[in-house]
């Protein structure tokens, strides 16, 4: 195969020339006798070599000599480090002499360059954490400064300057605590009187090494809680946080808490009343039913006007309907007071249907009373107290039966959800509830219409 042509060898070396020339590093390779072979132009623009000086064939001496003439580094010396094989590093210091010649000295600098290298490592490794010092300091949601034995500051955070609105041309290392309060003094934040007082109870805290912690209120309003750290040497570290939202909502908290025992006590005060009343109303009234019942059944002699037997009737009736207000009052009292005990068993609901629909025969006269089971083939049984889920279907099913008319009707249903729930529903087409008023409706003792004017 034949060898490429001397175009082509030249061609190549052209693109060589130009992929060094390109190189972002300067390099320039010597041949044993320390004669450059061949440089690229960023070894020149480093050193600012003319390429008709700098060029193949020239000694190391002389680029030496060259880079000293161009004031690069002194003429009494030109030092170059050569790193050895077995990882040693030897400075060659190149001396110029008077007739034209140069001494060559070496020296072993290996150790020097580790401690040097170990001191910038260790620089760098303080200079981060100094860099993060600073930053978690400035991050702080509380202002933070350290004072010396004589109360000149030495170190603080940004948190500092802006509760207290210092500028840092102002409050920086070095200022005394006297200097920094009679500062505050001038912007405002407090009286003198109170600046002399806090410089006072600083230097005995100083004195007695104690930590102190108090509250600083200043003239905008706002609640500074500081605390002073004793430190080693008399010095101490101080920290300040803005606590004027807290103090707001601890004062709130204490408000709402004193107004919530002024309620419970105002709850159990109405409570105890209404079960005393409906004990105190319930007594005569039963007498008064009992006396018309035994007039009604004639027990001590005839009645001889039939209109009588009606009032009687009316007398009991009505009767019964008080002593029953009279024993929801009583209660709704025992809910709120927290007496009620359920005696729970239990309870076929079904059963519990029935007899709520056979008790209220009288209050659904006239109307038609439908019961639906979706689940006729399954006995539905929850565990509950029997009477207090009856009490609560007749409540339902007879305010059903006031508003719904003569020839109404009402659908009590009953069924079991896919997660194992049972719902009841009390359907009726009377005069219904807007959606507005339902909130209204589920209050205690709440009515849409007042009670001298109801439809």
């Amino acid at each position: 195969m034949d060898g490429p042509t001397a175009q082509e060898a030249k061609r190549d070396a052209q693109l060589f020339q130009v992929a060094l020339d390109n190189m972002s590093q300067g390099l320039c390779m010597f041949d044993e006798n320390q004669q450059l072979i061949l440089c690229n132009r960023r070894y020149l623009e480093i050193y600012g070599f003319s390429e008709t000086v700098v060029r193949p064939g020239i000694t190391l001496q002389k680029i030496m000599e060259y880079s000293v003439s161009l004031g690069n580094y002194g003429r009494d010396q030109a030092t170059l480090e050569q790193q050895l094989r077995d990882g040693r590093i030897i400075a060659v210091k190149h001396c110029p002499m008077e007739n034209g010649g140069s001494v060559a000295l070496y020296e072993d600098i290996t150790e020097e360059k580790r401690r040097n290298g170990a001191l910038e490592s260790l620089s760098q490794k303080l200079g981060l954490q100094n860099l993060m010092f600073e930053s978690a300091l400035n991050n702080m949601i509380q202002g933070l400064c350290m004072f010396d034995a004589d109360q000149n500051m030495i170190v603080y955070n940004r948190r500092y300057l802006e509760i207290y609105g210092f500028s840092p041309s102002v409050v920086k290392p070095g200022i005394s605590l006297e200097e920094i309060l009679d500062y505050s003094v001038s912007l405002g934040n407090y009286s003198p009187q109170v600046a002399k007082r806090t410089l006072n109870e600083r230097r005995l805290q100083a004195a007695q090494c104690e930590r102190a912690v108090h509250e600083q209120h200043l003239n905008d309003g706002r609640i500074i809680a500081v605390m002073h750290q004793p430190m080693g040497g008399g010095s101490s570290v101080v920290t300040y946080q803005d606590v004027t939202e807290l103090k707001q909502r601890e004062k709130e908290i204490v408000e709402l808490t004193r107004n919530a025992t002024v309620s419970e006590a105002a709850n159990r005060a109405k409570s105890e009343f209404l079960a005393n009343m409906s004990h105190e109303l319930r007594t005569p009234l039963n007498a008064i039913v009992g006396l018309a019942d035994a007039m009604r059944s004639e027990v001590m002699g005839a009645v001889e006007v039939p209109a009588y037997h009606t009032y009687l009737n009316d007398i009991v009736g009505c009767g019964d309907d008080l002593l029953g207000i009279i024993q929801d009052v009583l209660n709704m009292s025992q809910i709120e007071a927290g007496r009620v005990e359920l005696h729970e068993t239990e309870v076929d609901l079904q059963q519990v249907l029935t007899d709520c629909l056979e008790s209220l025969k009288t209050a659904t006269e006239g109307r038609t009373v439908r019961m639906v089971s979706r689940n006729r083939l399954t006995p539905v049984r929850v565990r509950g107290d029997a009477d207090k889920l009856g009490e609560m279907i007749r409540k339902v099913v007879s305010n059903a039966a006031k508003f719904t008319g003569s020839n109404g009707e009402i659908e009590i249903a009953m069924g079991v959800v896919e997660t194992g729930g049972v719902t009841i529903t009390v359907r009726d087409d009377g005069i219904g509830i807007t959606a507005e008023d339902i909130d209204k409706v589920v209050q205690p003792f709440a009515q849409i219409e007042g009670t001298y004017a109801r439809k």
